[in-house]
């Protein structure tokens, strides 16, 4: 009774944009069925040849099949958004394809929109094998990321990232916003817009969706080398909208900033062991004994931050953290693999698994 209240109101869909996708597409519309019911699921069938369209209809979605256009997620909201069956929605959820959204998620995203916020970021939660150690240590850092650093955020009343999959946002922002998008990380894009137009973006950690991780270091490398592209994107496109938002003076949107624009974590690591090989030698001058000791003491709180979340992971996850920790140079080199294949590739959709 209390679910078709909240529904009443405020009527969330769900929408998966999904480019080849048939081997994971329907377990994802089922799962999602079930947990914004009674309202649909819809499934944008982008460029697929591969049955996709044919196993999310069988799996009970409203599937709309798209030919032409730009390639890409961002791309295919944007259609989708613009087409007729997007205006049954008040606020809509969307999902990656092989997302596994929890049977009650749909009350706590239904809660904060009802409060106010423009957009809700659920509980994104990775699911990985305890194989490759890049794989496990980009587990660890998402989760760390969302159960302390977007937990202490959603407690100061600051505003959360938006990250691709378990976000709801409201109907009218999105159809402002998704015509704008133009990177492959349609998540920060959509993060900088709303924060720009003055919107709140809130956590609901009780919005849980499963994302399972690559479970290679090479299907790994081809994600993060999308999202390396999409990064560029994002500081040739935002620059100036990032700019703006420093001068707001508003300290959760610096550390908002942050987290957006200096990526990935590993190759600002090797910067600032750079910039301690150039600055040792000037080290008898106060200005360059002070950004030594900035450079050492952030080394120090991520050593203890990293070392202490050891003690607050899931179970099963603390001993193969601590076997992939002790590989972790092998992290920094995938990091450095994706670099290199994103300056090479323009493949619109690098698959992240066969």
């Amino acid at each position: 009774m209390i679910l078709q209240a909240l529904c009443y109101v405020m009527k969330l869909c769900a929408v998966i944009a999904a480019h080849n996708e048939a081997q994971v597409i329907g377990p994802t519309v089922e799962h999602a069925l079930k947990a914004v019911a009674p309202n649909p699921v819809f499934v944008v069938a982008d460029r697929s040849d591969d049955g996709t369209a044919a196993r999310a209809k069988a799996a009970g979605a409203r599937v709309l099949e798209r030919r032409d256009g730009p390639p890409g997620k961002g791309a295919a909201i944007a259609w989708f958004i613009g087409q007729g069956e997007a205006a049954e929605a008040d606020a809509w959820l969307i999902l990656d394809a092989d997302s596994r959204l929890h049977p009650q998620a749909l009350p706590p995203l239904v809660r904060a929109l009802e409060s106010g916020a423009d957009a809700v970021q659920g509980f994104v939660f990775p699911v990985f094998d305890d194989g490759a150690p890049t794989v496990s240590l980009v587990a660890y850092n998402e989760w760390m990321s969302q159960a302390v650093d977007d937990r202490l955020r959603g407690r100061l009343g600051w505003p959360v990232r938006l990250r691709g999959t378990g976000m709801a946002i409201r109907a009218e922002i999105l159809r402002e916003l998704a015509p704008r998008l133009r990177t492959r990380v349609e998540d920060a894009e959509l993060t900088l817009l709303i924060l720009a137009r003055g919107g709140r973006i809130e956590f609901a950690p009780d919005a849980i969706v499963d994302d399972p991780k690559p479970q290679s270091t090479d299907f790994l490398t081809k994600q993060r080398a999308r999202w390396l592209q999409g990064d560029w994107q994002i500081w040739q496109s935002y620059a100036s909208t990032a700019a703006r938002l420093v001068f707001t003076l508003r300290p959760g949107v610096w550390w908002l900033l942050s987290t957006l624009l200096l990526k990935p974590r590993s190759l600002v690591a090797v910067a600032k062991i750079a910039a301690l090989a150039l600055l040792w030698p000037l080290r008898g001058y106060l200005a360059a004994r002070v950004a030594l000791w900035l450079i050492l003491l952030s080394f120090i709180f991520v050593a203890v931050y990293s070392l202490a979340g050891l003690l607050i992971v899931p179970p099963g996850w603390r001993r193969p953290l601590i076997r992939s920790m002790v590989r972790a140079p092998v992290y920094v080199v995938m990091w450095i693999r994706a670099f290199l294949l994103g300056l090479r590739t323009r493949e619109p959709w690098l698959r992240a698994r066969d």
